[in-house]
């Protein structure tokens, strides 16, 4: 495969997967709104779903990126969430704080890995810029939940909820960014 065809490819992936991503993330937050708020059994099962959700896509890219050797941030990615989707089944019963305080911890190691993996894209492929905001706005997140879990007022899958939209309107920027330049490329002469 010609090196211009690969990009166009790998570029159409890119795209495709933030566009998933950011369905995903919206139809979450729709689910925590709806059916996570009323039912303590469905809170729980969404709060497991998002870090496994995590694993399962970053798995995908790796494998449609060029494999795990590719991008080592990656593939740390994938052992982080997968290691978050066990830690929260285990201590789901253990109450809401402790969830909260391991999606702190979930999202500041994978909101800086995300950083470091959207920077190594960009060498490549630009319009990765709000990937990278993304990654930093996921580990202050993930400080703020920590802290958040050890306040008096009890926290809830709401506050999750509001990290999920944020991650979704980022993803779908990086979506609309490369489809922008892929554009402005297929209009160059050469």
């Amino acid at each position: 495969m010609s090196d211009s065809i690969h990009y166009e490819s790998q570029q159409n992936w890119l795209k495709h997967y933030y566009f998933t991503r950011t369905v995903f993330s919206v139809l979450w937050v729709i689910a925590v709104f709806t059916a996570g708020q009323s039912s303590y059994f469905w809170a729980m099962i969404l709060l497991i779903l998002y870090p496994a959700w995590d694993a399962l896509a970053n798995y995908t890219d790796a494998v449609k990126s060029g494999g795990f050797g590719r991008s080592r941030m990656q593939t740390i990615n994938i052992i982080v969430s997968a290691v978050t989707t066990l830690a929260v089944i285990l201590t789901i019963k253990s109450g809401i704080d402790n969830v909260i305080r391991l999606f702190g911890v979930w999202a500041i190691l994978s909101g800086l890995l995300q950083l470091g993996a959207a920077a190594q894209r960009w060498k490549q492929y630009g319009a990765q810029w709000s990937m990278i905001l993304s990654g930093a706005q996921s580990a202050f997140a993930g400080a703020f939940f920590i802290f958040q879990a050890r306040t008096p007022e009890p926290p809830s899958i709401v506050n999750i909820a509001g990290y999920a939209a944020f991650g979704a309107v980022y993803f779908c920027i990086s979506a609309v960014s490369l489809t922008v330049r892929q554009k402005r490329e297929a209009k160059q002469p050469g």
